[in-house]
């Protein structure tokens, strides 16, 4: 029981870096601003990202404490959740990162503020976190302050991989380039492709057995 827990804990973390590593919005400033001004100027994009991750979940855990006893509603939501997975791995797979500019352009000087709004402003992000908690229920875990606990170490995750990469925007920035960030997108893709497959496996798995 421990060790299920253990590995559960673990994937959660590991779904966040995977979240957090292809290239997107947030990233692209972290890089302009790590190139220019250093770990600093970079990871408070980040962790002002995280902060507006935290306050999606933080809605998602809440409205969702309110639908339990609609199990078919939560599957519902947690197909919608695998489903993004799987277009956010295939997306990324896809797209092609050799005509991004990595110069620093923006003029906005408070990166937390930034990367706050970045998040909320994804309107992805207000489907993706009642999924993907969701999809966590529809596994058999229940909704709770563990719950809640597990799926605040996506955001850790995220914030774990913000970490690296501002530390090697500040001392090793010359392999941050168009083909290493192509490198970890594809391989961040490949892992949400794998997420998105098991949780639709899962759900519908439940779903077959309640038929």
């Amino acid at each position: 029981m421990l060790e299920n827990k253990l590995l559960f804990f673990l994937e959660k973390l590991l779904l966040g870096i995977i979240l957090a590593a292809p290239i997107g919005p947030v990233s692209i400033e972290m890089i302009k601003r790590g190139i220019r001004n250093g770990f600093m100027a970079a990871f408070n994009i980040r962790l002002g990202g995280a902060i507006g991750n935290i306050l999606c979940l933080l809605g998602a855990y809440f409205g969702l404490y309110h639908i339990m006893a609609y199990p078919l509603l939560i599957n519902g939501l947690g197909l919608i959740g695998a489903g993004l997975l799987l277009y956010m791995g295939a997306t990324t797979l896809l797209q092609k990162v050799d005509n991004i500019s990595l110069k620093s352009e923006s003029q906005i000087q408070n990166g937390l503020t930034w990367g706050i709004y970045l998040a909320i402003a994804n309107p992805v992000a207000l489907v993706f976190w009642p999924g993907i908690f969701a999809a966590s229920i529809a596994e058999g875990r229940q909704i709770s302050l563990l719950g809640l606990f597990a799926n605040l170490l996506i955001v850790a995750g995220v914030l774990l991989w913000g970490a690296g990469l501002s530390l090697i925007l500040s001392y090793g920035h010359k392999i941050v380039n168009e083909r290493s960030i192509a490198i970890i997108s594809r391989i961040s893709g490949l892992f949400m492709l794998y997420y998105g497959c098991k949780y639709i496996w899962v759900i519908g798995e439940k779903l077959f057995c309640c038929i």
